[in-house]
């Protein structure tokens, strides 16, 4: 933790410009990150796999994939013509 404080001073003394910078350089890693995330996940799913997931407000949808794309996948939910487009980050095998 004690890097974490330093760190904090150390930004609490950038201009404005080099904090706006510095925010920027954070924000690209954090999407890199997130990223390689999705693409480590997405790779463990193939097309018609039963895979399931909760929904907004607790909802449980069970599905098979009909598509991977870079960042999301769709699922076509079961027993129903909805269909998902969802991180493969929050799937799991059925």
């Amino acid at each position: 933790m004690s890097n974490v404080n330093e760190i904090f001073q150390n930004v609490t003394k950038l201009n404005d410009d080099e904090y706006r910078a510095f925010v920027d350089m954070i924000r690209t890693y954090n999407k890199t990150r997130q990223n390689a995330k999705q693409l480590q996940a997405a790779a463990k799913f193939e097309i018609g796999n039963t895979v399931k997931f909760t929904a907004s407000r607790g909802l449980k949808v069970e599905g098979v994939i009909i598509k991977i794309n870079t960042k999301t996948i769709k699922v076509k939910a079961n027993n129903t013509d909805v269909m998902w487009s969802v991180s493969p980050t929050l799937l799991s095998v059925a």
